[in-house]
């Protein structure tokens, strides 16, 4: 915990989906969402934005099953199932507290997901986690369990998220020449692209114990939802329509981020491939 990176530009956000983020989490209202399976960072991927609006003008309160990390400042919440205090129900009675932002460690229940909804119908700024796989499918899932289309509504962005491991900067070497122009465009590199970076790889050393990798980096999936996409999920559209729209709008899915990633010489196409589709 000591060493949790609190730093929302050095998790890995590609400049545009770090600017969405960012914005979304200077509104006053509204709901923002990050996702991914067990072990993507979501974690630290919210305690960086509650580290980032923290401050003496704001109160921040957080709502977890177990509390993860103590930051000076901000009220934490234990959730406690077995004692009646789950969390729904503190939720719900946070409206006493007055609290200028709340986060929720998960709303995979629809009776959390309701109650975070509500909460923020009503006042805070609520980041929470959701156990989904890609940023356009969450509104349908959040609408079969049951949130009613006037809550979904107040949500401001989603953010799909996963971790691939970084080349170690101690071997890096030039791998350009032992991997195919095909299999770059295969993975989804326009063919234009190739020549154009080079294509870099751990060659394994004492500092990576020979693995070539060290450190890891978040590849992020960011879904601003504008009032386009919004129309759309109170028109009953399905996630690949949604999809197709926060595309033409900008989004980058977690291959493009991936892609990127290569592009920079940060990751290699193995990682990329292991943690994402095209």
């Amino acid at each position: 915990k000591s060493k949790l990176l609190l730093d929302t530009t050095r998790l890995g956000f590609e400049p545009l989906s770090l600017e969405r983020f960012r914005n979304a989490l200077l509104r006053r209202q509204g709901v923002t969402l990050v996702m991914g399976p067990s072990g993507s960072g979501k974690t630290t991927t919210l305690h960086s934005a509650i580290a980032a609006l923290n401050g003496p003008d704001r109160h921040v309160v957080t709502v977890e099953d177990p509390v993860e990390l103590d930051l000076p400042g901000v009220n934490r919440i234990a959730i406690h199932p077995a004692g009646g205090r789950d969390a729904a129900a503190v939720l719900r009675s946070l409206d006493t507290l007055d609290a200028d932002v709340v986060l929720v460690s998960d709303i995979g229940d629809p009776e959390t997901a309701c109650a975070a909804f509500g909460l923020a119908e009503r006042g805070p700024l609520v980041l929470s986690t959701l156990p989904a796989t890609a940023a356009p499918s969450t509104m349908a899932r959040l609408v079969h369990a049951g949130l009613p289309l006037y809550l979904l509504a107040r949500l401001n962005l989603v953010a799909a998220q996963r971790l691939v491991r970084r080349i170690c900067a101690k071997c890096r070497f030039d791998d350009t020449a032992n991997v195919a122009g095909q299999t770059l465009i295969d993975i989804g590199f326009p063919s234009d692209w190739i020549g154009s970076f080079r294509v870099m790889r751990g060659e394994g050393c004492r500092d990576c114990n020979g693995t070539g990798y060290k450190g890891r980096v978040g590849l992020f999936e960011v879904m601003e939802i504008t009032d386009g996409i919004r129309n759309l999920v109170l028109a009953g559209a399905t996630a690949a329509e949604i999809r197709w729209t926060a595309l033409e709008e900008g989004m980058l899915t977690l291959r493009m981020s991936g892609n990127e990633k290569i592009r920079n010489g940060v990751t290699t196409v193995e990682e990329v491939l292991r943690e994402t589709v095209l």
